[in-house]
């Protein structure tokens, strides 16, 4: 299971999603909707992946 964490007034949030294998080579995480409409990933996007001391961080790929 992956934490997926969102800022709220209240504080953190934690939403829970799911990972599932692809092929048996690669992991594919479903994001709730709502925070995918948020960081504009409600479509087929790129992302940039990075592994980090707490976890996994994923962010948007910005092209120019």
């Amino acid at each position: 299971m992956l934490d997926i964490r969102s800022k709220t007034q209240q504080g953190n949030q934690k939403r829970i999603a799911s990972v599932f294998m692809s092929n048996g080579i690669s992991s594919t995480v479903i994001i709730p909707i709502e925070l995918a409409r948020k960081y504009d990933i409600d479509r087929a996007s790129y992302v940039t992946v990075e592994d980090t001391q707490e976890g996994i961080l994923i962010k948007k790929l910005e092209v120019k």
